[in-house]
């Protein structure tokens, strides 16, 4: 089995976010700038934030929940950032979840796993 990291996928679409944002900047007149960012197998979220609001960022973190062969592979489950803005407390999750109609009872599980597991 080989194993290898998302580091350079990752990299390459944060740029790719990087650069539609600067263009946007002109026509919006907002400026967005990069806060973090989280891959897990399949999965990768990236959070950009207004430059505005950059310094009201009080503390965020980042959260793992495996889903994939009995909880224990990361081929299956959720990301989740808990991030402060002032005083105000915000969750941000992504979760990748096992395909097709005849698995919904499967998805089901694990969202709710993922709920009890990050939200508990």
């Amino acid at each position: 089995m080989l194993l290898g990291n998302n580091q350079g996928i990752t990299s390459s679409w944060r740029g790719v976010i990087e650069r539609y944002l600067q263009e946007m900047e002109g026509e919006t007149k907002k400026s967005f700038v990069y806060l973090s960012s989280y891959d897990m197998v399949g999965i990768a979220t990236f959070v950009f934030i207004s430059a505005a609001m950059f310094n009201r960022v009080v503390d965020h973190e980042w959260y793992e929940i495996k889903t994939g062969f009995n909880n224990s592979l990361g081929n299956k489950g959720a990301i989740m950032l808990f991030m402060q803005i002032d005083n105000t407390f915000f969750t941000i999750g992504n979760c990748h979840l096992t395909a097709g109609e005849s698995s919904s009872s499967e998805r089901i599980q694990d969202i709710e796993y993922i709920h009890n597991d990050a939200l508990n």
